[in-house]
C-alpha cells in the first residue's frame, strides 16, 4: 500500500483506502463491484488501483462518459457489461420556466436539503432552461417524492430513459501553457495570464478550489487530473505534463472552461 500512497497526496489516503476496499471486494468475490459517484480525480486514483489488479477492468456507462461525476464498475475480464449494471436513473425537472429560473447551486442545495449525500447523485445537466439530474437508481423514487421545491420554485421530477439525456456541449478549450512550477498560484497565473500576487490574494480569500475542495495555500502542489475552480474565471483541468521548455520550464496540457 505504501507504494500506492507515495504517488498521491496524504489527504487522499482515506479515499485510496476506500477504493482499495472496492477492488479487494471485487477480487475476493470475483464478481463486479459498482462504485458510488466519484469525481475525476478519484476516478484517476481508482483507475491506478485497478490497473495493478490482474484480470480486472474498469467500466463506465456509455451514455454518461462525458459527465464529470460517474459510477464505475470494477469487473472481472470474463464479465459482459450491460447498461443496467450501472444502476443509473435520469430525472428531468419540470418547473414554470416562463416565470422562474433554476441554477446549478440551487438544485445542488435542494438535493442536499432532502438528505441526499453527494455520492448518490452525479452531474446536474443543463441546456438553456432544461435541467436533468443523474442519480443512483436506488434513490430515484425518494428524490421524485421529496424534491418538490427548489428554493421557492415548485418542481416536479420524472424519470426519463438514458437516450433522452441532455447532450451538454464540451466547452473546454484545449491549451498548452508553460509554468515555472506546479504551485497552485503559478499554474493559475500561467493559464489566465494574470499576476501571481493577484492569484495569491484570490486563493487566500477562498476563491479557489482544487478537486471541489477549497484551498487557501498558494504553494499547494498541483498534479495531473486536478480540477481547479477559480471564481469568476472558470475551471482548469490539468491533463498532463508534456515536457520542458529550453528554459527548463514545465509544459502543461490543460483544458480551460
Amino acid at each position: 500500500m505504501e507504494t500506492v500512497y507515495q504517488h498521491f497526496r496524504p489527504s487522499e489516503r482515506a479515499f485510496i483506502d476506500t477504493a482499495t476496499g472496492w477492488v479487494t471486494s471485487a477480487e475476493n468475490q470475483y464478481s463486479p463491484y459498482l462504485t458510488p459517484f466519484i469525481d475525476p480525480r478519484q476516478a484517476y486514483i481508482l483507475k491506478t488501483l485497478v490497473a495493478q489488479t490482474p484480470d480486472f477492468l474498469l467500466e463506465e456507462a456509455e451514455w454518461a462518459k462525458q459527465h464529470e461525476r460517474r459510477r464505475y464498475l470494477i469487473r472481472p475480464d470474463y464479465y459482459e457489461v450491460s447498461e443496467a449494471d450501472f444502476e443509473l436513473s435520469l430525472l428531468s425537472i419540470r418547473y414554470p420556466s416562463k416565470f422562474s429560473t433554476l441554477t446549478h447551486p440551487h438544485i445542488l442545495g435542494a438535493l442536499m436539503n432532502v438528505g441526499m449525500k453527494r455520492e448518490v447523485f452525479g452531474d446536474i445537466l443543463n441546456i438553456d432552461q432544461a435541467w436533468q439530474i443523474v442519480v443512483e437508481k436506488e434513490v430515484s423514487n425518494y428524490v421524485i417524492l421529496n424534491l418538490t421545491k427548489i428554493g421557492a420554485i415548485n418542481v416536479q421530477l420524472s424519470e426519463f430513459d438514458s437516450s433522452e439525456a441532455l447532450s451538454v456541449p464540451n466547452d473546454y478549450e484545449d491549451r498548452f501553457v508553460t509554468v515555472s512550477s506546479m504551485r497552485l498560484d503559478t499554474v493559475i497565473a500561467g493559464v489566465y495570464n494574470i499576476s501571481r500576487q493577484k492569484v495569491k490574494t484570490m486563493i487566500e480569500s477562498g476563491l479557489v478550489k482544487v478537486n471541489w475542495q477549497q484551498v487557501e495555500n498558494a504553494t499547494f502542489e498541483c498534479s495531473e487530473n486536478d480540477m481547479l475552480s477559480v471564481r469568476k474565471h472558470g475551471r482548469i483541468l490539468i491533463i498532463d505534463q508534456v515536457g520542458k521548455s529550453k528554459k527548463d520550464k514545465l509544459k502543461l496540457n490543460v483544458k480551460v472552461k
